[in-house]
């Protein structure tokens, strides 16, 4: 009688546990059930603030001034290539190279003798070739540390995206540049953004790529500022005229987002034309006679 009765009492103890953690989570779910509109909400601004935040990897601008008949720019054009070209920066590195009067004679000076100055001066002077500059900042130390020094500017982060695109007709370039940014961002920033060839010329320093040679600007040297909307965006349409002698395959444009205070590059972004000609440069034309190596590096301003 008494095993009988214990077994009939276990029953009503496995009833009661389960009716009690029953209860406990219908009342939890009511409770959840109740806030779950100030619960969405709390998740929805958690995800916005996320995304307002967004941090990308910037892209190094490297300004060089040169020059096709500067002997000392030769050394300069193998540092580039042994710290950039077919190496991991390659990707994280974008060089516009500005043709400067060092000699007048050179012919990829000679498709823009004003622009390339003006830059010059906007990023704090050029008084000789080769000059160059990372990010705004002015290179003064040995070739052997750019691997260091790339690499370490090419790790950072920035709130700024960049997109872009560019369409060539026989006569003309257009692009289109959409710039991203946190929401709660207020900072002014400009938008510099010029066409670069790659051009093939040997100059008297015997050297003959030139992947980035500075063509035209479709801004001024210090940009122009963007406006941007409550979603962080701001979009622009530039154009500029193109001449017969550029290999529209060949072009590109680069669109840099700057500060106007510091004069730093805070992101960088490069497009194709995809609207490509079959026109050839003819920078190397035999009618162009080329004369010894130079033997100096100063700016020729007259």
């Amino acid at each position: 009688m008494t095993h009988a009765s214990k077994n009939a009492a276990e029953p009503n103890v496995t009833h009661s546990v389960t009716t009690f953690i029953y209860s406990f989570f219908m009342k939890k779910l009511a409770v959840l059930h109740f806030f779950k509109p100030a619960l969405l909400s709390v998740l929805v601004l958690l995800l916005v603030s996320g995304s307002a935040h967004a941090q990308h990897r910037q892209t190094v601008v490297v300004d060089i001034f040169t020059n096709s008949h500067c002997s000392p720019c030769a050394t300069m054009h193998a540092a580039v290539d042994a710290s950039i070209k077919g190496t991991a920066l390659e990707q994280d590195v974008i060089i516009i190279y500005h043709h400067v009067r060092t000699y007048s004679d050179d012919p990829i000076y000679q498709e823009n003798t004003t622009e390339p100055t003006l830059r010059g001066s906007y990023l704090g002077g050029v008084s000789g070739t080769p000059t160059v500059f990372f990010n705004g900042t002015r290179w003064t130390a040995s070739y052997s540390g750019w691997t260091a020094y790339l690499s370490s500017e090419s790790a950072m982060q920035t709130e700024y995206e960049v997109v872009g695109t560019l369409n060539t007709t026989a006569d003309s370039a257009t692009v289109t540049c959409t710039v991203s940014r946190n929401q709660t961002s207020s900072t002014d920033v400009n938008l510099y953004s010029v066409l670069v060839e790659n051009v093939t010329y040997k100059g008297r320093n015997n050297v003959s790529d030139h992947n980035g040679a500075m063509r035209i600007g479709f801004t001024a040297a210090a940009g122009i500022p963007l406006t941007f909307d409550d979603n962080g965006q701001a979009t622009v349409v530039l154009s500029a005229p193109i001449k017969s002698t550029w290999d529209a395959t060949k072009l590109r444009a680069v669109f840099v987002i700057q500060d106007p205070a510091t004069k730093k590059p805070l992101q960088a972004y490069q497009a194709p034309s995809n609207q490509p000609t079959s026109v050839l440069s003819n920078v190397n034309s035999p009618s162009f006679t080329t004369l010894g190596m130079c033997d100096k590096d100063i700016l020729n301003l007259h």
